[in-house]
């Protein structure tokens, strides 16, 4: 519930388009939405699910759709610590450790982004976590169904989160197999059913997904991106089965070699030296990757430990892992282009209840050390104080805003009221989406461009510029953080039509256009 002390809106302005599905939803009581709508043609229609959820709870309790999108997201992510809870105790049999990885997910930064904000991806998360709960019990048949109902959901959730689910249960199934090569016929029968149901789903969600637009996925629901998910998918099944197979193993701990790896990974990311695409905020952001960087040595830890078991369990978290390895192979197989950046910081959150169950497993491993455990739990606990601010709190740590305020959509507002969608709007990319997904507006966000460089200004437009582009700076995507010049920003000012002055002193939104005189 955190996020309505930051603002009366959905926190994170992409939750802005969900809701606009939804009220659509309501005022056409089905699915069809207007040919109009600037989303239409966006994978946002093969994914309604949510938006049918926002609906109906909106419409049952009477309260306007955003007013309670943030409180059912907030509902649903308490799910998807639960679902990591129950698999804990599962892999574990350790409560102590099982809460460790509640706390995990509960107080991961970008995990606390990704299932605290008001869309699809916090019911797809949620999802997942259940899938995989009960593909563990699938020989119940309760939770077989359930296991079908969840693989018949994900397509219509969300999109990445159907490619992780699909993905780890084809692992978790063959990775199996070959373990368990020499069991009896039962579970060979088992693990027939596993693969054709796993095929059935998949190739009617490939069907499904090609009958429209998904954007993000482009790269992978191709031709060429299907080869090279084969390919992933078969690479990554020999080496993990090789690994897990292996009967003796290092002596040495690899942890702090990964940890140092990841960061490493973060600053050549910051920097743009991977993608090339500019990028580079407010330092704080190397103490996030310093804290991430600690919480994945550790996870690797009892990662290495569970590998050394005999329980075919051991199978679980590296099933977990692979999906999103996959994704990141099949970004690389392109290039590192600015599409396969957006699938990177897509998809790697969704390994964040692998990266929770391996700081589990740590735990269980030092059990028999208290003085161990208490420097763990320490280490633990300050390392995900450190970045839970940037789940809410991401323009601090990032310089990188996601939230919408009040006083910016009235801004907006006043604008589509004065002038209509028509009137040529350009501002950043934050602000045009928000005035894109509310009133519909052309996304133009080219001002912070143009307010550093010298590209004129254009009489025809309409400009809004916020007063913390000249302190704090704005995210100017895929370019580089901008910081514009006040005396620069000042001056145009002084020779412009102020049209609109609003918001906190601090923060003031001007809305302006050159002067004619």
């Amino acid at each position: 519930m955190l996020p309505l002390s930051i603002s009366s809106y959905p926190f994170n302005n992409d939750s802005l388009t969900e809701c606009e599905m939804a009220l659509d939803i309501q005022e056409t009581e089905g699915l069809r939405f207007s040919q109009d709508a600037w989303y239409y043609d966006t994978h946002g229609i093969l994914t309604p699910a949510y938006n049918i959820l926002l609906a109906w709870t909106s419409s049952m309790l009477g309260v306007y759709v955003y007013d309670v999108a943030q409180i059912a997201t907030a509902i649903i992510a308490i799910f998807s610590v639960v679902a990591g809870y129950l698999i804990a105790v599962e892999l574990t049999g350790s409560k102590k450790c099982s809460v460790a990885v509640a706390l995990t997910l509960s107080l991961f930064g970008t995990l606390v982004f990704l299932t605290g904000s008001s869309w699809k991806s916090a019911i797809g998360f949620a999802l997942l976590g259940f899938l995989l709960y009960s593909f563990l019990h699938r020989s119940d048949r309760r939770f077989l169904a359930v296991e079908l109902v969840i693989l018949a959901a994900l397509p219509l959730v969300h999109h990445l989160a159907m490619a992780v689910g699909y993905l780890c249960l084809g692992y978790l199934t063959i990775i199996t197999a070959f373990l368990a090569r020499k069991s009896g016929a039962e579970a060979k029968r088992q693990t027939i059913l596993d693969i054709t149901i796993l095929a059935a789903f998949s190739l009617t969600a490939l069907v499904y997904y090609q009958s429209g637009s998904l954007d993000r996925l482009s790269i992978v629901l191709s031709q060429a991106g299907l080869v090279n998910l084969a390919i992933a998918f078969a690479f990554l099944c020999a080496i993990s089965s090789f690994l897990l197979s292996r009967k003796r193993h290092l002596t040495l701990t690899l942890a702090p070699t990964t940890g140092i790896i990841v960061f490493v990974l973060f600053s050549l990311d910051r920097s743009g030296a991977l993608f090339g695409h500019g990028y580079s905020g407010p330092d704080p952001i190397l103490v996030l990757g310093v804290a991430v960087s600690l919480l994945v040595a550790v996870s690797w830890f009892g990662l290495e430990r569970v590998q050394m078991s005999r329980s075919l369990h051991k199978v679980v978290p590296f099933a977990l892992l692979l999906p999103v390895l996959t994704l990141f192979m099949i970004a690389a197989m392109n290039g590192l282009s600015l599409q396969s950046h957006q699938i990177f910081y897509r998809s790697f959150d969704f390994a964040d209840l692998v990266l929770a169950l391996g700081i589990g497993f740590a735990f269980k491993r030092v059990g028999k050390y208290p003085s161990a455990e208490a420097v763990l739990a320490a280490v633990l606990i300050c390392a995900l104080l450190i970045t839970f601010p940037f789940g809410y709190a991401s323009g601090t740590l990032t310089g990188v805003r996601h939230d919408t305020q009040a006083y910016e959509v009235d801004a907006v507002e006043w604008l589509y009221e004065s002038f209509g969608e028509d009137a040529p709007l350009q501002t950043d990319e934050r602000l045009g989406y928000i005035a894109l997904a509310l009133f519909n507006f052309d996304k133009e966000p080219h001002l912070p461009d143009r307010l550093d460089s010298e590209d004129p200004l254009l009489l025809t437009w309409v400009y809004m510029y916020e007063e913390e582009w000249s302190e704090t700076g704005v995210n100017n995507y895929p370019e580089e953080y901008v910081i514009v010049d006040s005396d620069k920003i000042n001056g145009i000012l002084l020779s412009s039509d102020v049209i609109y002055v609003g918001g906190p002193s601090d923060n003031n939104v001007i809305l302006f256009s050159l002067s004619s005189i």
